[in-house]
């Protein structure tokens, strides 16, 4: 059967060529389809609970994604009186960004009257009013010392000031986030040229959409470029000759066009995580071309016939190629466990590119050779070979020192795993050549954070939200709450039921407490969203008025905090929460905080479905189950290793952490099949000699496994030039993985299947 399949590519070589060049346009036009996504939901499926629960707050709050802007200026503090008109004036130019619905400022914040009209709301003070200084600090001390103004709108050294603007919801988010971060920008550069002696900084939900186009954006037009260029000078150093390198590349790019076409065509939307697709099939597929072309030139030697050659080499490699893509393509095909919908995404692309890399380089590259002319100088380089006979001349000799070494590494560097801890924090999937980053961080450090909690607590439909039950249970829950350690700012209706209460006592000592009940009630049911309405309940209480929320802003906390942090509150609410209240938790730092150990749990059962698959292809191999089930070993000792080298180095590993394991685990067999498939074949052909077999097989595998292991590492390692540090360590993680995978295989599971030869008899597997 494959002796046929290789008589057919040779002979019809012509229509291979014309086949593919017209599969690659075909399939190339749907790249004009492909659109990148700008949406930091695209991270979360529709079945995400934390989703669906970020929803139902929306749905009964109002949109929560919102922009701070913060103005800091060079010298004294945020009230004086030309700070205090330059806010004045961002909050009235902000009001008017596209789908903004109001903005809070220092200049705007509420104070509460009662006469006879009831209560009435007017901001506390206005920059154009003529106070003298006792009344300006008088006003300075109450907002310093209101808990809903600082860290809010006010910085706690005064040294700093913030302009809160909420939006609408909106339709189409994606377009809405362009156009709203676009106004943002335009804002921040009037104010520049206009306030030489100020600075201002802007973080949000919709500047975080714009940082995760810009990053997909970025990725596609930087690394690619670079990624050429590497593979580009390997393949030279590899393959000393022109046309060979050229066909390799032709390969390479018709496989990429191919499988982003294809996206293209499924209406693929792209995110950070799915645009390195064709970097990740670029630095994956070309391992089949690499193994032919090998085995070609090291078959076309003296006068042997060029078709005779590429026969030889496609008998060599088809074994392999065929079982290593299946292995590498199911790693990829188990993304779909992922809950992540990029990485299902990059997934079924990479996979769509590796079966397309397999066919081009079994079918289009032997046409290729056939039709290039290839530099005969170029056949007997010893860079092909030195390889080989280093590892033929030091393995067999040494067998017991590499197995002890070998193990003493390998434990040493596992240790390492107990040291991995996941974190995903939003903010720091950017690195600091993006200004979200840059801002978030400078906004953190003089204002407040952007991650934040949000708790609903509902009450049944015969109940008000001004029950003497009910508001005491959010005061127990304010108390406790404001000690803990990670929260920096708490605002709920209690808060301001009790600033409403001190106001209207003229800010009498002790009247910061709640309402008396008929007072609370006014409050609620008076409470009107406004362009002065900092001081009213309106943003506390849901649509239907049968719940109110807590919104805890954070310190700068890791996602293990974060998600310690929800489960201490959970805790809290079940002890001490009446049974008449419904509790619901949600915020986009608490999906990103969880994605990680979601994504871990949802990947197992790909992960586990991979190794099996590994296992029946090695049995298959080399007809054994004991074979199957060595054949896994160098591959699970290579993931304890470097995951524990990920944990000595870096200690976090997020959301990459599940992505490498289920991506390399098909990538790093292709290393054993190739290895124990020469190892095996070359036993049958010696009768059992393992020895021999052994330097047959590094003469036929081992330049080519290092040489496409430096390829892949060199691909990998162009991933964390990006901006975008989940695929940063993506990158990192899989290039410390492939190269511990090919010094395990050469150095390890080559004495395990020398041991494995005696153990089962030298004749009766080979026989």
């Amino acid at each position: 059967m494959r002796d046929r399949i290789i008589a057919a590519i040779i002979r019809y070589r012509r229509i291979s060529v014309i086949t593919g060049i017209l599969l690659t346009v075909l399939s190339g036009t749907g790249i004009m389809r492909l659109r990148v996504t700008n949406e930091h939901t695209a991270f979360f499926g529709p079945e995400n609970e934390r989703l669906q629960a970020q929803l139902a707050l929306e749905q009964s709050y109002g949109n929560s994604s919102f922009i701070l802007l913060c103005i800091v200026p060079d010298s004294g503090t945020v009230f004086e009186p030309e700070v205090l008109r330059a806010i004045e004036a961002v909050r009235a130019q902000a009001v008017a960004i596209p789908h903004a619905r109001h903005a809070e400022a220092l200049t705007s914040y509420g104070t509460v009257s009662a006469g006879l009209g009831g209560i009435r709301l007017r901001p506390m003070f206005d920059p154009s009013d003529s106070l003298n200084s006792a009344d300006r600090a008088r006003i300075e001390r109450r907002i310093m010392a209101d808990p809903l103004a600082l860290r809010k709108i006010v910085a706690p050294d005064a040294g700093a000031a913030g302009v809160q603007i909420y939006f609408a919801k909106q339709e189409r988010a994606s377009d809405a986030s362009s156009e709203i971060a676009q106004a943002v920008h335009r804002l921040m550069a009037e104010f520049e040229r206009n306030h030489s002696d100020m600075s201002i900084y802007a973080t949000g939900g919709y500047l975080l959409d714009d940082a995760f186009a810009q990053a997909s954006y970025r990725d596609l037009r930087r690394l690619m470029p670079l990624m050429i260029v590497i593979i580009a000078a390997i393949l030279w150093f590899v393959l000393t000759d022109l046309s060979a390198m050229i066909s390799v590349m032709i390969v390479i790019a018709a496989s990429s066009l191919t499988a982003m076409g294809a996206a293209g065509w499924m209406s693929v939307v792209l995110a950070p995580p799915s645009a390195i697709a064709p970097i990740i099939i670029v630095a994956v597929g070309i391992s089949d071309s690499i193994h032919l072309m090998l085995a070609f030139l090291h078959a076309f030697r003296g006068e042997v016939d060029k078709q005779q050659a590429v026969a030889a080499a496609l008998k060599q490699v088809f074994a392999p190629i065929v079982l290593t893509t299946i292995t590498t393509a199911a790693g990829f095909l188990s993304l779909n466990f992922s809950s992540v919908p990029p990485f299902r995404d990059l997934g079924n692309i990479a996979f769509i590119g590796i079966i397309a890399a397999c066919a081009f380089s079994l079918a289009f590259l032997p046409a290729m050779i056939l039709f290039l002319p290839v530099n005969a100088a170029g056949r007997e380089h010893k860079r092909r070979t030195i390889i080989a006979a280093t590892l033929s001349g030091f393995v067999p000799g040494h067998q017991r020192l590499l197995v002890i070494g070998m193990s003493m590494v390998m434990i040493t560097c596992s240790l390492g795993l107990m040291r991995v801890e996941l974190n995903d924090r939003f903010i720091d999937y950017f690195d600091r050549g993006f200004a979200f980053r840059r801002h978030a961080q400078i906004i953190l450090d003089r204002l407040s954070g952007l991650d934040y909690i949000q708790c609903s607590f509902g009450i049944p439909q015969d109940m008000s939200l001004s029950d003497t039950a009910y508001l005491s249970f959010l005061n127990d829950f304010d108390q406790w709450v404001r000690k803990q350690e990670s929260v920096a700012h708490a605002a709920s209706l209690v808060h301001v039921l009790k600033l409403v209460n001190l106001q209207l006592h003229g800010y009498r000592e002790g009247a910061y407490t709640i309402a008396q009940d008929g007072i609370a009630r006014r409050i609620i049911a008076r409470s009107v969203a406004g362009p002065h309405t900092s001081a009213a309940a309106a943003r506390f209480i849901s649509r239907d008025a049968t719940a109110s929320r807590f919104i805890l802003t954070l310190e700068d906390v890791s996602a293990r905090r974060m998600r310690r942090l929800e489960s201490e509150m959970l805790a809290w609410l079940e002890a001490h929460a009446p049974p008449f209240i419904s509790i619901t938790t949600g915020s986009i730092s608490l999906m990103f905080a969880h994605l990680s150990e979601r994504n871990i749990r949802s990947m197992l059962w790909g992960i586990g479905a991979s190794l099996l698959l590994i296992a029946v292809i090695m049995g298959l191999l080399g007809k054994s189950i004991r074979w199957g089930l060595l054949g896994l070993t160098p591959n699970l000792l290579t993931i304890a290793t470097s995951l524990g080298i990920w944990g000595h180095i870096a200690g976090e590993a997020g959301i990459a952490i599940s992505i490498v394991i289920a991506i390399c685990l098909g990538i790093i067999v292709d290393d054993t099949i190739h290895l124990m498939h020469a190892f095996i074949t070359s036993c049958r052909e010696n009768r059992g000699d393992a020895q021999k077999a052994l330097r047959t097989a590094f003469a036929a595998t081992a330049d080519a496994i290092c040489f496409t292991s430096a390829i892949l590492t060199g691909g990998f390692l162009v991933l964390t030039f990006s901006g975008f540090q989940p695929t940063v360590r993506m990158g990192l993680l899989s290039a410390v993985t492939i190269v511990s995978a090919v010094i395990i295989d050469l150095l390890f599971f080559s004495v395990l299947m020398l041991k494995a030869s005696c153990c089962l008899g030298r004749n009766r597997e080979y026989d």
